[in-house]
């Protein structure tokens, strides 16, 4: 799912409707000239696609990816990238981050424009993280708990501990000095 640039904001914003306090998007009633150059007359075209369609919630189905999706003139497109775009008027140069974590939140206040690195900085723990703490790993070979932390795309290894929690608190401390959100890592 891409941003395409014959979907404009403006066609996004004709198409839809968004509402910022619930985060949903709906579809609009559309005019006949949008149905003309096909088989069937326009007029019935558009009144049977508005009786179906407008005022009805768009962007419902759930990728496998947890995000709302739908598509626009068969282009498919995630809800928070169409939802950015219609606010802010231009499609997002970078990744749309759910702040509160939760992928179907779409209300404007939980998004925002970052990079990738800034996203991973709020990414939930992994699901087969071993240890449960993100970021800590016990090594065997050393008999010791490593701590360590990804930062820019560095791996930066943060020391040994002889103790899990001592490990955990130096990787939670170079968490918080390097702009991980406090949610981070939470599994």
């Amino acid at each position: 799912m891409a941003d395409r640039a014959d979907i404009t904001p403006e066609l996004c914003r004709q198409l839809l409707r968004y509402n910022p306090e619930t985060g949903k998007l709906y579809w609009r009633e559309r005019s006949p000239e949008m149905f003309e150059g096909r088989k069937r007359p326009a007029d019935l075209l558009c009144r049977i696609w508005n009786g179906g369609n407008a005022g009805q919630e768009a962007f419902t189905y759930i990728g496998n990816h947890g995000y709302f999706s739908g598509s626009i003139l068969n282009i498919g497109f995630t809800a928070h990238r169409v939802i950015w775009a219609m606010q802010v008027g231009e499609w997002p140069t970078h990744d749309i981050d759910h702040i509160d974590g939760d992928r179907q939140n779409n209300r404007w206040q939980n998004l925002r424009d970052v990079t990738h690195a800034v996203n991973l900085r709020n990414a939930a723990g992994k699901s087969n993280n071993k240890s449960g703490a993100t970021g800590v790993n016990w090594r065997a070979d050393k008999g010791k708990w490593r701590a360590r932390i990804m930062v820019d795309g560095k791996d930066v290894s943060l020391g040994h501990f002889d103790s899990f929690d001592e490990a955990v608190a130096v990787r939670e401390a170079a968490q918080s000095s390097c702009g991980f959100t406090t949610r981070h890592g939470i599994l």
